[in-house]
C-alpha cells in the first residue's frame, strides 16, 4: 500500500549508488517500515542540461518536489546518501512538523552555538595545516554574505535532512535551484547557502532536534580529534573517557570504531560528509553505550581487519582473524555475527581453493568451506534469517565447484 509520505535520495553515477546501496538501504528499509514510509532513491539526473552538468548533483535536491511521482505523497523527508539511521531511536521525523512547513536542523546551533564556534576553531586551524580550501565564517551572517546574499538570517538550514512538502514547498526550491550558481568547491555547500536563504526570506522553517542531523566530522573535531590524523590517543586529553590503550596494534581502529558508534548512538540521523569512509565501521546493532564497553566491538573490528587482509591477497592473515573474531563472537553470544564471520570463511575457502592461495596444503579447502557454511546456514534458518537463502545459493556454488575440481 502506498503511504501519504516517503524519504528521497539521489545517488546518481554507480559509485554513490553502491555506496547507498552496500551501507544504507537495508538501514532506511528499517526506518521506513517502522514510521510507515516509501523509500525511493533517485539514480539518473533530473536535469541533464549542461548548466546542470557543470555543477554538484547536489543541487538536483531542489528539483525532486517537481517529479511526478512527488505529486502523489502529502510529505517528502529528503535525506542525503550519505546518512545512517539509528531505527532503534530515531522518531517519525515528520511528527511535529507543521505540513506548511520544511522541518531542518540548524547547521549555526548543532550541538549548541557555544560549542558550534568551538568547533570551527578547530577545523580552521586543522584545516590551515593540511592546506585544505575553506571559508572562515564566525557567524550565519558570515555564511550568507560571503556568497553574495543578504546577511538578514542567524541560522542556516542544513541541507542534508529537510521535511518537506510538495505542495507548499516547489517553488521556493525550484527558485534556489535556477536563480543561483555554483561558486565553486565543496567548502561553498553547493546548494546549501541559496537554499537556506530563500527558505529563511519565505520564513517556512521549523527547526527540529539537531540529532536528525548530527554531522559527525564537526562531532569528532569537538570531540574525538585525534581520529582525524590516525595519531595515538593521548594525542588529546578531549576525549572523554579516554579509551585505554589495551588493545594491541588494533586499538586505533576499535576507538574509530567505538567513536563512530558513540556518535551514532547519540544520534537519530549520523550524516557523514566530508568522512564517508567512516560509515561501514559503525555497529548498527549498537542501541546503548553498553553496546560501545563489551567484546562486540572488538570482534567486528577483527572481521573488518580479516576482510582487508582478504581484499589485498593475504589470506593466512585473513584466516586468522576470521578465526580470532569467531573465537570472541562465541564468546560473548553473538549467534549472528558469528554466522557472517562463518559465511566470510568459507566464501574465503572455497575462492583460495580454485585460486590455490590458501594454505597451499591440500588439506581439503572445500570441504572447510562447506563445513563453515553449513553451519552458518543452521543459524540463519534458525533465526529465519532472509540470508539464509543466499547462504544456500553459495553452498550449491561450492558443492558445484568440488565436484567439476
Amino acid at each position: 500500500m502506498k503511504q501519504s509520505k516517503a524519504i528521497v535520495t539521489l545517488a546518481i553515477g554507480e559509485k554513490y549508488l553502491q555506496f547507498w546501496q552496500r551501507f544504507a538501504q537495508e538501514n532506511w528499509q528499517n526506518y521506513a517500515d517502522k514510521h510507515g514510509y516509501d523509500l525511493i532513491c533517485i539514480d539518473k539526473p533530473l536535469d541533464t542540461s549542461e548548466r546542470a552538468q557543470a555543477r554538484s548533483a547536489s543541487w538536483q535536491k531542489c528539483l525532486i518536489l517537481s517529479q511526478e511521482f512527488s505529486q502523489q505523497y502529502e510529505r517528502i523527508v529528503w535525506i542525503d546518501s550519505d546518512i545512517l539511521i539509528n531505527t532503534s531511536s530515531a522518531p517519525c521525523i515528520v511528527e511535529g512538523v507543521p505540513i506548511e512547513k520544511v522541518g531542518a536542523v540548524d547547521y549555526w546551533s548543532s550541538p549548541t552555538p557555544e560549542l558550534l564556534a568551538q568547533t570551527l576553531e578547530r577545523e580552521y586551524d586543522y584545516w590551515e595545516s593540511l592546506g585544505i580550501p575553506f571559508i572562515k565564517e564566525y557567524t550565519a551572517k558570515d555564511y550568507y554574505t560571503n556568497y553574495g546574499l543578504p546577511s538578514h538570517f542567524e541560522k542556516i538550514v542544513q541541507a542534508g535532512v529537510m521535511v518537506l512538502s510538495p505542495h507548499y514547498h516547489r517553488e521556493i526550491c525550484e527558485k534556489a535551484y535556477f536563480d543561483y550558481e555554483e561558486k565553486g568547491g565543496p567548502e561553498w555547500h553547493y546548494e546549501m547557502r541559496p537554499l537556506s536563504y530563500e527558505l529563511l526570506k519565505a520564513d517556512c522553517v521549523h527547526w527540529i532536534d539537531h540529532r536528525f542531523n548530527l554531522c559527525l566530522y564537526p562531532y569528532m573535531m569537538l570531540h574525538y580529534p585525534f581520529l582525524l590524523d590516525n595519531l595515538p590517543p593521548d594525542y588529546s586529553l578531549l576525549a572523554e573517557p579516554k579509551i585505554p590503550l589495551d588493545l594491541g596494534v588494533l586499538s586505533h581502529h576499535i576507538q574509530k570504531k567505538i567513536c563512530a558508534t558513540t556518535a551514532f548512538i547519540n544520534s537519530f540521523f549520523l550524516h557523514f560528509a566530508g568522512c564517508g569512509e567512516m560509515i561501514h565501521i559503525v555497529d548498527l546493532s549498537a542501541t546503548s553505550w553498553r553496546d560501545c564497553r563489551d567484546a562486540k566491538i572488538r570482534a567486528g573490528v577483527l572481521h573488518d581487519m580479516a576482510c582487508t587482509y582478504a581484499e589485498q591477497g593475504q589470506m593466512e592473515e585473513a584466516i586468522a582473524f576470521f578465526h580470532k573474531s569467531l573465537e570472541l563472537k562465541e564468546r560473548i553470544g553473538d549467534v549472528l555475527g558469528k554466522a557472517t564471520t562463518l559465511t566470510m570463511l568459507g566464501q574465503l575457502f572455497a575462492s583460495g581453493a580454485i585460486l590455490g592461495q590458501v594454505l597451499a596444503d591440500d588439506r581439503g579447502e572445500f570441504a572447510t568451506a562447506l563445513d563453515y557454511l553449513q553451519q552458518s546456514l543452521q543459524i540463519l534458518q534458525q533465526f529465519k534469517s532472509p540470508d539464509a537463502e543466499m547462504v544456500e545459493e553459495m553452498i550449491a556454488n561450492v558443492q558445484q565447484m568440488a565436484a567439476g575440481n
